[in-house]
């Protein structure tokens, strides 16, 4: 099976491999709960493929910086 990791905000493919064995574990999807992993995993059978949703580093750059800018215009404005 193909395991794909895709960005769930730009669609960037974030790596994949194939295996033979599918490890939740490994995967880092075991300490999920069922409503969890439905949210972020899609499996496509007729392609043997399973696309597990994340975060690439550039769109948690992007997340990060634009949390800190409101945060800072909130704080700055509360505070005048």
């Amino acid at each position: 099976m193909r395991i794909r990791y895709i960005c769930e905000y730009c669609h960037d493919v974030i790596g994949e491999f194939v295996t033979d064995e599918v490890d939740e574990s490994k995967l880092g999807i075991s300490n999920l709960t069922d409503e969890e992993k439905a949210a972020i995993i899609t499996i496509d059978k007729d392609n043997s493929r399973m696309d597990i949703l994340s975060l690439c580093d550039d769109c948690v750059g992007a997340i990060d910086e634009e949390t800190n800018f409101n945060y800072d215009f909130t704080i700055r404005f509360w505070l005048h």
